[in-house]
């Protein structure tokens, strides 16, 4: 993702990280959604759906052994 910046087309962009996506260690790929999941409910607490959405529901899943 060396030399992209904001000013980068989106197309780059998005070519960009398609490819990390598709090189990148399927455990590393867990620890990164697990982050983004916590940082997103940090930056946008909605008490009224904490806990509800599928993603949060993944993670107390996996928090709690109870995987499906």
């Amino acid at each position: 993702m060396a030399g992209i910046d904001l000013s980068a087309p989106l197309a780059m962009y998005l070519d960009a990280a398609y490819a990390a996506v598709c090189d990148a260690p399927h455990d590393l790929l867990d620890k990164l959604q697990v982050s983004i999941t916590l940082q997103s409910a940090r930056m946008r607490p909605d008490r009224a759906t904490w806990g509800l959405l599928p993603e949060h529901v993944a993670l107390s899943q996996k928090i709690t052994g109870l995987q499906p």
